[in-house]
């Protein structure tokens, strides 16, 4: 199974509305290995976070926040004094599995307080998660979390010895 990312965007999320194309100029080939690096409250954590529910389907979690924030603005609203805010979001995952194209969308509804996925496949679009049967062994969280690194972590992903140093 080849599962490869071509980008994302998020609109009225936490962070910046942003779009990122990994794709190399003018292919629909992304890049071997993809590092973004953003200025603090850029929304690097956001977009992890979005890219692996994407990925496993899980917006659990996502939901989750809304109810951890007793009607204060949830981690993934933006400050309702931002100039850019916004009563619903909206990130986009872009991926190709087996050269078949897939996007994830994960909606928020800042208002109502509530999370939904849907999946542009081949076949059309669908409402929920629905990737390709092939492609759901590969899209567990635990094999997920192999391939999307979180930079944050990195510390604990590479050991340099002292004496090397």
């Amino acid at each position: 199974m080849e599962i490869k990312i071509h980008g994302w965007e998020s609109k009225g999320i936490s962070g910046v509305d942003m779009k990122i194309d990994l794709n190399k100029p003018g292919t629909k080939t992304p890049t071997k290995i993809g590092m973004i690096w953003l200025d603090s409250g850029g929304g690097k954590t956001t977009s992890h976070e979005l890219i692996k529910a994407c990925l496993t389907g899980k917006i659990e979690t996502l939901e989750e926040e809304y109810k951890k924030s007793n009607g204060k603005s949830s981690k993934y609203e933006r400050r309702k004094d931002d100039d850019s805010y916004a009563e619903t979001g909206k990130f986009t995952l872009d991926v190709s599995f087996d050269k078949e194209f897939y996007q994830f969308d994960i909606k928020f509804d800042h208002k109502a307080e509530t999370v939904d996925i849907m999946t542009h496949a081949p076949s059309g679009l669908k409402e929920g998660y629905h990737p390709p049967l092939s492609a759901l062994p590969y899209l567990g969280s635990k094999f997920v979390d192999l391939f999307i690194l979180d930079g944050e972590h990195a510390k604990k992903a590479i050991q340099i010895d002292s004496d090397m140093a």
